[in-house]
């Protein structure tokens, strides 16, 4: 259930968030009741407004900003009721702006475009309505033109950040980081409490690579998300910090690998002391930074470091054949040096030689008995042999010598959880979150755990956050889905069965998951379909024909649900549930001697 990732090093993955899009990902029923109910009232006061009903339509839009009132296109129509209220719109102009609003929020932009085109010819410095129509334009591909609108409007209103915010928004999406910066700048002079323009300073400098701005951008835009109390847009940001953190992590330990083979040591170093900074148990940088100190003293020469460097390079690539390569030239230089077999296990284990993995592993632990990755090591090899008693005593070991290995806890945690220790495997997780609360995954395996022990309130909190930190995470919604499913909240399973299915359309968990529910709602067919799927995926998974089997029952079609249960005690001779099922239904039909037969088994 649980995936098992070696840290030997940091994959490189440069994100680039969206510019200027502002989504929440997490899957609080109570938020995505706020937001429908914000889009009802939105357009409604906006239709309001376009019939010439403008008191009706500021009342409208007043209610939409106590769901929501730091969105800026409700406070921007709020301001064309005041701007009519002021003269500055006659009734004709402000209803032809609301007929645009319409449009634009039914994606109709090339109408929206007309109706704009209209004010800005009859009232050519209104500079609203350029803003308005940058907007469509964006939403239309046609950024260029886009920015020609949005200078129009910084022309007519210099004192406007958030125009600056546009055009800085519109030359992001045209890749032209410089000129976003200096524009996201100019904003936040004129408005230094504007948190939009932080964020997406903190994207532009992630673009640019300049990560330790990147972070302090989005740390000052989520304290001021946080200090006008905008809770949907603070966890954006929290969840982009931590997105942030991690891809600085990877990016700085790959500039430091890269800095060692060229032989540039302290450059090396440097790089190394700011992915500490990020995460002071980042474990394979702390290794890392032993080598450098183990050269400074003379304990090993260059060419070891840069071979051992190389073959680290070459494992967050994926190329285990060449991590080998070059280690075996690492070991032919220096043959005592307990990293090289340590790096070469981890090499080995995913190349799928577990065996080959603990000689190495061992070998490492001759020359270093407190070297603890060595020990972590040797318990994924363990456990990829079957040997989860082994595995356990080697994890405790890692936890021994290091208690900040968090990754440790995690892998004791999908060991109690195949077991069915669900309090333990809980216990291990939750250390596990202690050490690193940014973890989606911790957070999840967590969330999965209260599921099976039946705490569906704290399932849903870390669950939430996990999707939170990690939107793209199919198990989470796996979980969530049988959150619902076992409180019998069938469609609301169906729906995080299918969200999980989409991201990962591999994953037969899904399908089995969505058969399930689809089986309760009395939808067999759909039932059967995903069922089906699920098998293309796994045709040996035990769960999912005992499932079809009940499915079959629940339909009334006892031969075929006969069928399938014994082709779920077929695969697996010790399923106690499968076993119970089939004779029961033996016994319903009057089999005596075959429900013995089952029940004696």
């Amino acid at each position: 259930m649980f995936n098992r990732k070696l840290l030997i090093v940091g994959t490189f993955i440069f994100t680039i968030l969206s510019p200027g899009l502002i989504v929440c990902a997490g899957i609080d029923t109570n938020a995505i009741d706020s937001q429908t109910q914000y889009s009802v009232e939105l357009r409604r006061a906006l239709q309001y407004a376009a019939d010439g009903k403008f008191q009706d339509a500021k009342a409208g839009f007043n209610k939409a900003l106590e769901v929501d009132r730091a969105d800026r296109f409700t406070k921007m129509a709020a301001e064309f009721v005041g701007d009519l209220d002021e003269a500055k719109l006659s009734v004709a102009d402000a209803k032809a702006i609301f007929k645009a609003l319409l449009n634009y929020c039914d994606n109709k932009f090339e109408k929206s475009v007309a109706e704009l085109q209209k004010i800005t010819n009859a009232k050519p410095s209104y500079g609203k309505a350029y803003t308005l129509l940058g907007w469509a334009y964006s939403s239309l591909g046609q950024v260029e033109r886009a920015v020609v609108y949005f200078q129009k409007a910084a022309e007519i209103c210099p004192q406007n950040a958030e125009v600056y915010m546009d055009l800085g928004n519109a030359h992001l999406m045209l890749r032209q980081p410089e000129k976003a910066a200096n524009l996201f700048r100019k904003s936040l002079g004129i408005n230094p409490d504007l948190p939009e323009s932080y964020l997406s300073l903190a994207l532009v400098s992630s673009a640019m690579e300049d990560f330790d701005k990147s972070i302090e951008n989005m740390q000052m835009a989520k304290q001021l998300f946080e200090k006008i109390k905008d809770s949907k847009r603070l966890k954006f940001a929290e969840a982009a910090l931590v997105r942030l953190r991690s891809t600085a992590i990877s990016f700085y330990f790959f500039k430091g690998l890269i800095s060692g083979i060229e032989g540039n040591f302290e450059e090396s170093r440097g790089y190394f002391d700011r992915v500490i900074s990020l995460d002071a148990h980042d474990h394979e940088t702390i290794s890392s930074l032993k080598v450098l100190n183990d050269l400074k003293s003379g304990k090993i020469k260059d060419e070891y470091v840069k071979n051992l460097f190389i073959s680290l390079r070459y494992l967050s690539e994926g190329n285990y054949d060449k991590v080998v390569e070059f280690i075996n030239n690492a070991v032919a230089i220096n043959p005592n040096y307990p990293r090289s077999y340590n790096v070469r296990a981890a090499a080995l284990l995913m190349k799928g030689e577990p065996r080959r993995a603990i000689f190495d592993c061992n070998k490492a632990l001759e020359m270093d008995s407190g070297y603890a990755i060595a020990y972590y090591n040797l318990g994924i090899a363990n456990e990829n042999i079957g040997d989860e008693k082994q595995a356990i005593l080697c994890y405790e070991k890692t936890i021994q010598l290091d208690p900040s290995y968090e990754n440790a806890y995690m892998n004791l945690g999908s060991i109690y959880y195949g077991q069915e220790k669900y309090s333990e495997a809980l216990d291990y997780f939750l250390k596990a979150c202690q050490l690193k609360p940014w973890k989606a995954v911790s957070l999840c395996d967590a969330g999965c755990a209260y599921v099976a022990m039946l705490d569906y309130s704290k399932a849903e909190e870390y669950l939430a956050r996990a999707i939170e930190l990690d939107p793209n995470n199919p198990r989470a919604y796996i979980c969530l889905g049988y959150s619902s499913y076992y409180r019998s909240l069938f469609k609301e399973a169906v729906s995080y069965f299918l969200q999980a299915a989409q991201l990962d359309p591999d994953d037969a968990d899904a399908y089995n998951g969505a058969g399930l529910a689809y089986s309760y709602l009395g939808q067999h067919q759909n039932a059967f379909l995903y069922f089906n799927k699920a098998l293309e995926i796994n045709p040996r998974e035990t769960k999912i024909y005992h499932n079809l089997g009940t499915a079959y029952l629940r339909m009334g079609d006892e031969d075929k649900a006969e069928e399938v249960y014994k082709k779920a005690v077929d695969l697996k001779t010790d399923y106690i549930q499968a076993y119970h099922d089939l004779g029961s239904l033996y016994l319903s039909r009057q089999k005596f001697n075959e429900a013995e037969s089952i029940f004696r088994r």
